[in-house]
């Protein structure tokens, strides 16, 4: 499909708008939610769901959202790959993202709005932080890696690198060596955050949350509630600290702990487990 016509500033010109109507068609036919869609305009940036008529408007007065030639939001494939000839005939298998990354943050956008619908109706309150966090996220899963890539968006690769790091159990440091030499292997124009802290605020919003509580390094007690101030064990008198250092000035102490519970509040795993319109549709037997 040609799509020279998105970057196109004469927005009243007629392959610009044959353009709109064959993305909106497009669009309808594969991501609608109801009557609506995300919006790719310039101020939208496919974070707000719009009926038909609102969609095209905003492309005609706001023109298009720049680079985002891959309808990835919309339905179309990031990708295909080549398997091979067999007895002279070419199979090439359509490959949907593996992870589903655009389906997640159309059903986190949904689920940001109380009304169900995304709509912004005009309104003069600011966004909330979490909405700024995950309009950052869709943008960068607009954007190809570096310049010409075609196989992954910079969320898409970024979160696959993580998903490497936890599997192989790398530090934290050896990731950040990678990411070093990442950024310096890359083309010019390419957007890798610098290290794992970066990394990590990043694709936060993706995240449903945690609590952190310290635990006895024996499984003796949590240091919860009565025990939450507690330095050792009551039963096994192991210390609840690995390491611990103090800042340059000595005001302030910077503690390790032997070992991490980390709780999921089931109220936001059941959240996000219906915001996926595939599995709230499903039902489910106890």
């Amino acid at each position: 499909m040609d799509k020279s016509w998105i970057n196109n500033d004469a927005r009243h010109t007629k392959e610009y708008l044959q353009g709109v109507n064959s993305f909106l068609a497009f669009a309808f036919r594969n991501s609608a939610v109801g009557n609506k869609i995300l919006c790719p305009c310039q101020k939208c940036v496919n974070s707000f769901w719009k009926v038909a008529s609102v969609v095209r408007e905003h492309l005609i007065c706001d023109g298009f959202l720049k680079g985002y030639t891959t309808w990835n939001l919309h339905g179309e494939p990031t990708s295909s790959v080549n398997h091979g000839n067999f007895d002279g005939v070419e199979v090439t298998e359509q490959c949907n993202e593996d992870d589903d990354i655009s389906c997640l943050l159309r059903d986190l956008a949904a689920g940001l709005d109380d009304r169900g619908d995304f709509e912004d109706n005009n309104s003069v309150l600011e966004p909330s932080a979490e909405l700024l966090a995950l309009q950052k996220l869709v943008a960068d899963n607009s954007k190809e890696l570096y310049p010409n890539c075609k196989k992954y968006t910079q969320l898409h690769f970024l979160i696959r690198l993580l998903h490497l790091k936890l599997l192989g159990g790398w530090t934290d440091r050896s990731f950040n060596m990678l990411l070093d030499l990442l950024n310096d292997a890359l083309p010019e124009g390419s957007a890798l955050p610098r290290n794992f802290h970066e990394a990590k605020k990043l694709v936060k919003s993706i995240g449903i949350g945690y609590i952190s509580i310290h635990a006895c390094e024996n499984d003796c007690i949590l240091y919860w509630k009565d025990n939450l101030d507690l330095n050792s064990c009551p039963k096994c008198k192991v210390s609840r600290w690995k390491s611990a250092r103090k800042s340059l000035d000595g005001k302030q102490t910077y503690k390790v702990p032997r070992k991490v519970l980390r709780y999921f509040p089931i109220k936001k795993c059941l959240q996000r487990l219906f915001l996926c319109m595939m599995k709230a549709e499903t039902k489910m037997y106890f």
